[in-house]
């Protein structure tokens, strides 16, 4: 995915949109993200045992995926394209 998003980027960041903005391409990757959608009877062993496995020891929430894309979205990032942010308490990276 990240050689995708390389690609595209590499494309399209050349692109003028709206006068003086340019098209930026970054991915956010979410670890296991507890929601309404995943959940059943073993959601809390599963919060339980992947949360002890990750380095920041807790599965992420949906505010902390909102957050990367927020900041991915905002001028805080304006010079950031082809980024890729594995929201997952680092455990993809251990």
């Amino acid at each position: 995915m990240a050689r995708v998003v390389d690609r595209v980027a590499d494309e399209f960041g050349d692109v003028d949109v709206l006068v003086c903005n340019v098209i930026r391409v970054n991915i956010v990757a979410p670890g296991f993200v507890p929601t309404a959608a995943n959940a059943g009877a073993q959601q809390q062993a599963m919060i339980d045992e992947t949360g002890a496995r990750t380095p920041l020891g807790r599965v992420a929430g949906t505010e902390d995926v909102a957050a990367a894309i927020v900041a991915y979205a905002s001028d805080l990032t304006r010079h950031v394209t082809g980024g890729y942010t594995a929201v997952d308490g680092g455990l993809s990276g251990t």
